[in-house]
This record gives structure tokens, sequence and C-alpha cells, in this order.
């Protein structure tokens, strides 16, 4: 039996909206939301981590998808298996000599530069949870202003793939990673592989104070979603992405 129940999605698409995580949130209570994914051609108000805005340039990918799942399914691993599912993807435009991985807990980098990211967001709706997972990607421009250096698909793809060829090639692998991941150890082992910091050093800090960086061994996911890494002094610890930021040491 797979982690979670086999789906197929509906692609909703819009010329222009605030956020795609935000309206379907707002529309979270009606029947057909498990499945949605609604892509905005152009996105004017979207949102990262701790409410940072995220800027889409029109051409890129913004799009949201919609879950509702029982409460003691393992919810905080489908960003993941929704991570996985954006690397293939995206792997499958780019070159031999692109250097593309994924960092915890969810971006994406192409060739050391930021080229896109999740935001998941919840409402208990009864015995529910009611999930949105929101992707945005460099496909066609990068900010040139972004917090982190960026990248677009297009740095390294003549001709970049539509939001909505891109979308829906994504789905289709979501849709499969979903009905075939039956077991954690399959996930980390799929994840753990994408992702280039895992077993070389990190820094780790709270954003609220960036300045008290730590620095650690990066060493696996836990079941929960969480990264477990190793001190210098030998301390182990299992971070949280709510909490913490992570910086790779390139």
């Amino acid at each position: 039996m797979s982690l979670f129940p086999a789906l197929r999605f509906r692609l909703e698409t819009a010329e222009e909206l605030g956020s795609t995580n935000q309206v379907l949130l707002d529309q979270s209570h009606l029947d057909n939301f498990h499945g949605r994914a609604l892509l905005a051609k152009r996105q004017l108000a979207g949102v990262g981590r701790r409410g940072r805005s995220w800027q889409s340039l029109e051409g890129n990918l913004a799009l949201s998808l919609g879950f509702v799942l029982k409460r003691d399914q393992p919810i905080s691993l489908l960003p993941f298996i929704v991570g996985i599912s954006l690397y293939d993807t995206a792997l499958e435009y780019l070159p031999p000599t692109a250097d593309l991985s994924l960092k915890w807990p969810n971006d994406i980098y192409l060739n050391k530069k930021k080229m896109g990211g999740m935001l998941s967001q919840a409402k208990q709706q009864g015995d529910e949870i009611r999930f949105v997972v929101g992707i945005g990607l460099n496909l066609l421009g990068a900010p040139e202003e972004a917090r982190v250096p960026a990248i677009a698909l297009a740095a390294m793809v003549q001709a970049p793939p539509s939001a909505e060829a891109f979308a829906e090639k994504f789905l289709r692998h979501l849709s499969s990673r979903i009905s075939n991941i039956t077991e954690f150890e399959q996930l980390r082992a799929d994840w753990e592989t994408r992702c280039k910091h895992m077993g070389k050093e990190i820094l780790y800090f709270s954003p609220d104070t960036p300045e008290q960086k730590i620095r650690a061994l990066a060493k696996s996911i836990s079941a929960t979603g969480e990264l477990r890494v190793e001190q210098l002094d030998g301390t182990e610890s299992s971070l949280s992405g709510e909490e913490l930021s992570l910086e790779l040491l390139l």
C-alpha cells in the first residue's frame, strides 16, 4: 500500500491571480478540492516561507495543489514527494551538464542558484486536513533582486517549456510517484539521492538571528520530514523547516 492514496490531478489555468495558494485555501471547503491543480499565468501576490513575497515573472510556473488528508497520514512527507517529482520533471528538460539539486526542506537549485521553491499551508476541517502545496519555479526568467542568487531554466535550455506544458508533465510525474511510494525508506532514498548537500557540511540558523550560524553535517531526513544533523562536537539534532533556515557551503 502506498503512503498516500492514488490521485489524478485536474489542471485549471487562470490568466491572473493574487496567490494560487490563497485561492485554494479559500476554496478548501469545496467538495472538488482534492486533486485540484491551479496554475496562474500571472501571479501578483505570491508568498514564500515566513511570509516573504515570491516574485513570479510571467512565463514562470505558479502552481498550487489541493489535498484532503486524514490526520493520521504522514502529511509532513507529502512536500518531499512533490519535490522529487519537480526535480524529475525539470531534469527532463536539462542537458547532462546541469547541476540540479533539492535543498531541504523545500527548494530546488540549478547550478548552485535557486530555481524554485514550495510553500505548504493547511486548514483543519473535522478529522481532515485540507492541505495546499504551492510551487514557484523559474522557467523563463529569474528575479534580479532576489534574497539569494536565482536562476531560470531558460539559462540552460534554448526553448524552455510553457508553464502549462511543464505543469502537465509534472502532474503526471507526481501522480505516478504518489501511487508508487509504499514506505518511508523508499521515499527517503529517492529524496536524498537528489539532495546534493546530504552528507556534507552546512550552516543552519534561525532567520530571527541569522548572525548565529551553526556548522553541522547533514545526515538524513526523518520520518516526519526533519533534517538530522551532527554538529562538530558530535551532538546530533533534528531540525524543523518551520523554525530554521539552511545555508549551503558551496
